[in-house]
């Protein structure tokens, strides 16, 4: 399926938001002194779609993507 840019873009908030509320202390710890790619600009376009669609059920990413 071919998703917009904006499509994308929502992705990765959506990604990033889920995976902040599910981070505990010690991985936040771990990211401040290691570092990562964010969700922003660090992770390709093809690497978010496909977590996307892995994570999120049909229904829900025609919720997600609706708006």
């Amino acid at each position: 399926m071919k998703y917009t840019e904006q499509q994308v873009m929502k992705m990765r908030r959506v990604l990033h938001e889920n995976e902040f509320n599910r981070m505990t202390d010690y991985e936040l710890n771990l990211m401040l002194w290691e570092g990562c790619d964010g969700w922003k600009n660090g992770i390709a376009d093809a690497a978010v779609i496909e977590e996307f669609e892995d994570f999120f059920d049909a229904t829900e990413q025609g919720d997600i993507l609706a708006d």
